[in-house]
C-alpha cells in the first residue's frame, strides 16, 4: 500500500508479487529525486534489483513531469515461468494413407472404393515418431522467488512387442499386419475384424493375413487376403479372393457378377449365380443356385440342392437334390481336375507344336540329302544343313523331357480322378452328368438314395441297395461340346 506522508516515495508490490510500482508524489522535491534512492527504495521493499528493474526506473524518472505532478510506473515485473509441452505422437502412416487415398485413378478421378479404413504395414515401416516432453523454464517474481515450471508429459500412447521405438522416438513396425490404435494404446494384429460391412466405409480390403467381417460385403468390393476370409453377413455381387479358406456364413448372392477364387475350402450357407473355384473342399448348408463353379476337392451339401449352373468337381459329390421340377439346366462334371488338367492340354498342345516344327526339320533334312546325293547341294543347301544338325537334338531333347513330363501329369491326374454321385433325396430328370466328354442328361425323375459311379469305362447308377444299372438306361448320352 502507499506510505501515508504524501512526501515519501512509496513502492506498491502486487499481492501475487507480479509486479512493482514506484510512486512519486507531487509534494516529493524534485531536485532530491534520483534513480540511487529509487532504487534503495525498491530494495528495502524487497524487490529484486536487476538490470531491467534499472532501466526502467530510468526510464519512469526520465518521464518525470515535475513539481506537482505525482509520478508513477511499474518498473518491475515477474517472469512467468514458461511450462514444458507434453510429448506427442505423430502418425506417419495417417500422412501415407492419405496421400494413398488421394491417388488418381486412370481417368483422373479418386476411386471412393479403393479408401481403406485400415493401416497395413510391413517389418521395418516407421508408423509413427514420439516427441519427447520438454523440461520448462522457472520464472521469477518481482522479489526473486523462483516460479517453478511444470514438465511436459510423456505422449500418452503404450505400445507392445509388435512395434519398437528407437533411440530417435521412431515407432517401428516389427510384424506384417494390421496396425489398431484405441485408448492410447497401439498394436500390429495378423488379422483384419470389420465390425460392420465391408463398403465405402472401409474400402476394398487387401491384406497379407486373415479378415473377419462381422457385417456383409456390398457390390462391387472386394477381398483379397493371403490367409483366410471369414464373412457373417451376405455377400453381395463382390470378389472374393483368398489363399486359404473362405467362410461365407451368411450366404453368397453373387447375381452372375460375384467371384470366389479359394486357395483352400469353400464353406456357405448358400451359393446364388458365383463364378469362381476353390481348391479344397465346397461345403454348403442350403442351395447352389446357378453356379459356375470348379472345385478341386470334394462337394458336400447332404442336406441342400444344386439347380441350374455348372459345377466341375475333382472328388465325389454328396447333394440332397440335383437339378429341379422345372428342368432347368444342371450340370455336374465328373471325373477331372480343374487344377490340373488345362495345364495337361497346354503341354500337349505346346508338345504338338514342338513336334510340327521337328517334323517340318526332319523333312527339311531328307530335301537336302536327296539333293546331295545328286550331287546338286549348294553353299546356301551346306550352311542350312549344318544348321539343321545344330537345332534337330536339343529339340528332340526338349520333346522327349515334356513327354515325361505330360504323361506324369496325366498319371496324377488319374490317380486323383473320382467319379462318385451321391443324391440323398431326388434327381429330377434334365439333370446332367458329364463324364469323359459324354453328356448324359436323365430322363426320368429318380428317387434317393442314388449314387453314380463309374465301372470301368461305363457310368453306372444304383438305388438304395438295388443292382448297378447303366446310367444310359435313363439318361439320354451325347458328346460334349468341347
Amino acid at each position: 500500500m502507499p506510505a501515508t506522508d504524501p512526501s515519501t516515495i512509496s513502492i506498491v508490490v502486487a499481492g501475487d508479487r507480479s509486479t512493482a510500482q514506484l510512486v512519486v508524489p507531487s509534494a516529493f522535491p524534485r531536485q532530491n529525486l534520483n534513480a540511487r534512492i529509487c532504487l534503495a527504495m525498491l530494495q528495502e521493499h524487497g524487490v529484486e534489483l536487476t538490470g531491467e528493474v534499472s532501466a526502467a526506473v530510468e526510464k519512469l524518472l526520465a518521464q518525470d513531469p515535475g513539481d506537482g505532478h505525482t509520478l508513477t510506473g511499474i518498473v518491475a515485473r515477474s517472469t512467468p515461468p514458461t511450462h514444458g509441452v507434453d510429448g506427442d505422437i505423430r502418425w506417419v502412416v495417417d500422412e501415407r494413407k492419405q496421400e494413398e487415398e488421394e491417388a488418381l485413378d486412370e481417368n483422373g478421378d479418386v476411386c471412393h472404393y479403393s479408401r481403406s479404413a485400415f493401416t497395413t504395414v510391413k517389418p521395418g515401416d516407421v508408423v509413427a515418431i514420439i516427441d519427447p516432453p520438454s523440461e520448462g523454464t522457472d520464472g521469477r517474481d518481482v522479489t526473486g522467488r523462483v516460479l517453478p515450471a511444470r514438465e511436459g508429459k510423456p505422449a500418452a500412447v503404450q505400445f507392445d512387442e509388435t512395434l519398437m521405438r528407437d533411440a530417435s522416438g521412431k515407432l517401428i513396425a516389427q510384424h506384417e499386419g494390421v496396425l489398431y490404435r484405441e485408448s492410447g494404446k497401439a498394436t500390429i494384429r495378423e488379422v483384419i475384424e470389420i465390425r460392420e460391412n465391408v463398403d465405402f466405409s472401409t474400402g476394398h480390403i487387401e491384406f497379407n493375413g486373415d479378415v473377419i467381417a462381422y457385417g456383409g460385403v456390398r457390390d462391387c468390393f472386394h477381398i483379397d487376403a493371403a490367409g483366410s476370409v471369414e464373412v457373417h453377413g451376405l455377400i453381395e455381387a463382390a470378389h472374393i479372393k483368398c489363399a486359404g479358406d473362405l467362410r461365407a456364413l451368411g450366404g453368397f448372392a453373387g447375381r452372375e457378377q460375384g467371384t470366389a477364387h479359394i486357395g483352400g475350402n469353400l464353406e456357405a450357407r448358400y451359393l446364388d449365380a458365383v463364378r469362381g473355384r476353390t481348391a479344397g473342399d465346397l461345403l454348403m448348408q442350403r442351395e447352389i443356385i446357378n453356379c459356375d463353379l470348379e472345385v478341386g476337392g470334394d462337394v458336400l451339401a447332404s442336406h441342400g440342392a444344386i439347380i441350374g449352373g455348372r459345377l466341375v468337381a475333382a472328388g465325389r459329390i454328396e447333394v440332397g437334390t440335383l437339378g429341379s421340377g422345372a428342368n432347368v439346366a444342371t450340370e455336374l462334371v465328373l471325373g477331372t481336375i480343374p487344377a490340373l488338367e488345362p495345364l495337361a492340354d497346354q503341354l500337349a498342345d505346346l508338345l504338338g507344336k514342338l513336334e510340327t516344327a521337328r517334323q517340318k526339320l526332319v523333312n527339311e533334312q531328307q530335301r537336302i540329302e536327296k539333293m546331295s546325293a545328286r550331287g546338286r547341294l549348294t553353299s546356301v543347301d551346306k550352311e542350312r544343313m549344318t544348321e539343321i544338325m545344330y537345332e534337330l537334338p536339343p529339340l528332340a531333347q526338349t520333346l522327349e523331357r515334356g513327354r515325361g513330363v505330360l504323361e506324369a501329369l496325366r498319371e496324377r491326374i488319374r490317380d486323383r480322378r473320382t467319379v462318385d454321385l451321391s443324391v440323398n433325396r431326388r434327381m429330377h430328370s434334365g439333370a446332367i452328368v458329364s463324364v469323359d466328354g459324354k453328356q448324359y442328361r436323365v430322363s426320368e425323375q429318380c428317387r434317393g438314395p442314388m449314387r453314380v459311379f463309374l465301372r470301368g469305362q461305363e457310368l453306372m447308377y444304383q438305388r438304395g441297395d438295388g443292382p448297378a444299372m447303366s446310367l444310359a438306361e435313363i439318361a439320354d448320352v451325347k458328346l460334349r461340346a468341347a
